[in-house]
């Protein structure tokens, strides 16, 4: 290849670099164009994405001021790590002595199963037990009505026959004085051992009016004269209490006081009687001893 030929080559070379030089600058500045329509898209998405940078930069401002106390808090938990660490091992090591526990538990289960079933088989009995007793508490029960009304009679038979002791009691004392007055105390025992006797109407003697004597029968006025007879042996303050349970009529002989009188011994009683619940009689009566060694009634006034 000669001289003329190269240059020729050389020649051609730069004409084909100048137009692909030429070319790629034509598509570079296609591109450019093309890229520049775009910027302001870019610019407005790069603004919004600054708008919304912000937030999260404070938001991260937040976080980062947050993170401090995460740490402690962690630290603290680390801390605590350890001793949950020894507490789970201590609950492991009881653990063998439950499951220990359940299994002899699980072995007398079938003990306890059989005695269940012992019991179940025991029922029919024992309800046939309980009905058998239900039917004796209703027989029982039957017969309560009748026991009240035999307890009701006797607690009603109680105040009287406590009444008779009373009075018993009274006279084997009056009899007891009586024995000794002759050797000891002369004729002052023998007043005090006399008998307390109304002479007459037991109403008048007693200064009752017709009206208040006549609701009362002659029973009442019986026992009321056996109680009265208990005066002689009675302290001051002392109650004598009477009743007739056939009229229900019941009442209290009170001594008041003792004292002497004309140099005779006298007594001062209060008499009261009750009957249907309503007061019939309230009234005071004073009886001194006579010359006979009896007690006749001296006078009678109201009482309040």
């Amino acid at each position: 290849m000669d001289k003329t030929d190269t240059r020729n080559l050389a020649t051609y070379s730069l004409a084909a670099s100048i137009f692909a030089l030429a070319v790629a600058i034509i598509y570079f500045t296609i591109e450019v164009k093309s890229i520049s329509k775009q910027i302001p898209v870019i610019l407005s998405a790069v603004e919004s994405t600054s708008k919304s940078v912000e937030p999260m930069i404070e938001q991260v401002g937040e976080i980062k001021e947050l993170i401090p106390p995460i740490l402690d808090e962690w630290t603290e938990t680390r801390k605590q790590i350890p001793l949950i660490l020894d507490e789970v091992k201590a609950t492991r090591e009881l653990v063998p002595p439950v499951l220990e526990e359940v299994g002899k538990v699980r072995e007398q289960i079938p003990s306890i199963l059989h005695e269940v079933e012992a019991t179940r088989q025991e029922l029919p009995a024992i309800l046939d037990t309980s009905n058998k007793a239900i039917k004796e508490v209703a027989a029982v029960r039957k017969t309560v009505p009748g026991i009240l009304e035999e307890v009701k009679k006797t607690r009603e038979l109680v105040p009287p026959t406590l009444d008779r002791v009373d009075r018993m009691i009274g006279d084997a004392a009056v009899a007891g004085r009586k024995a000794s007055e002759g050797a000891v105390t002369g004729v002052i025992t023998g007043i005090f051992a006399a008998p307390f006797r109304l002479v007459g109407n037991i109403g008048k003697s007693l200064g009752f009016s017709r009206a208040e004597m006549e609701g009362l029968t002659e029973d009442d006025i019986k026992i009321l004269h056996e109680a009265a007879k208990n005066l002689p042996s009675k302290s001051v303050n002392e109650v004598t209490k009477w009743e007739n349970p056939n009229t229900g009529t019941y009442g209290n002989i009170k001594l008041l006081k003792i004292f002497d009188k004309d140099r005779r011994e006298c007594r001062t009683a209060l008499f009261e009687v009750w009957k249907q619940g309503q007061t019939k009689i309230a009234k005071e009566a004073t009886f001194c001893i006579n010359e006979e060694g009896n007690w006749d009634p001296l006078n009678s006034t109201d009482s309040e």
